[in-house]
């Protein structure tokens, strides 16, 4: 049911004019009070949190603004609103932007990167997640419309790993 919510969502506000505001109405029930999340051993920037589908690993990455090295993070739960830094996922990183992880049930996480952009004209990844190792790293095919200056960015997968929702600009 969330997902046809979301979708319904997605194609009300795809119809809408930039300059128009959007009342979506029947929401689904409030999510409950924000609870602040400490990160043990990591003291940098947290953006573009990912909770893992089973709740027990925290990715995100660094500040993603110079003189940064925006790469990727992981972190283990110790309870709801504590996790352990783990470090940086070994194997995915690189000296461009890494950022925006995802992953479904099958241990594949999918990540933004600019890493080869300019032969590739592409920026959405793959690869194998283990214990803080990303293994087989590859691009998406099929998702990048492969013209200098568009850019695929903001990346999710569905828990079954059978679909792909993307920014394209």
């Amino acid at each position: 049911m969330q997902n046809l919510y979301f979708s319904i969502v997605m194609l009300f506000l795809s119809s809408c004019k930039q300059d128009s505001s959007v009342v979506i109405r029947n929401a689904p029930p409030d999510f409950g009070m924000p609870v602040k999340v400490n990160m043990v051993g990591y003291t940098g920037n947290i953006m573009e949190p990912f909770l893992s589908r089973d709740g027990n690993i925290l990715f995100f990455n660094n500040l993603n603004t110079p003189p940064e090295n925006t790469n990727l993070h992981w972190s283990t739960k110790i309870n709801d609103s504590t996790f352990q830094y783990k470090g940086e996922i070994a194997g995915v990183n690189t000296s461009e932007l890494e950022g925006v992880a995802t992953a479904d049930t099958n241990g594949l996480l999918y990540f933004v990167s600019t890493r080869n952009y300019a032969v590739a004209l592409s920026t959405l990844y793959q690869c194998n997640f283990s214990n803080g190792i990303a293994t087989n790293v590859q691009l998406v095919n099929g998702v990048s419309v492969l013209q200098t200056g568009r850019v695929n960015f903001d990346v999710e997968v569905s828990t079954d790993g059978q679909a792909l929702y993307f920014v394209d600009a």
